[in-house]
């Protein structure tokens, strides 16, 4: 699991996006990890949560 009060968003950013085939100039790393950094904070509440592994994803309705 992230660790998001730790998270380093531009050096996740800055490692993996070379990886993926993608080359970008400094200046769009630091945005780009900005924005990242913003999911990572909104989502941390969803992160933390325990789900059951036999948990279903979403309502299943049959006919």
């Amino acid at each position: 699991m992230i660790d998001t009060k730790n998270f380093n968003a531009l050096a996740y950013v800055t490692a993996t996006a070379p990886s993926v085939g993608i080359d970008l100039p400094p200046a769009r790393l630091a945005e780009i990890a900005e924005a990242f950094s913003l999911v990572m904070t909104v989502g941390a509440p969803a992160l933390s949560m325990n789900v059951a592994p036999k948990a279903e994803p979403a309502p299943v309705f049959v006919a």
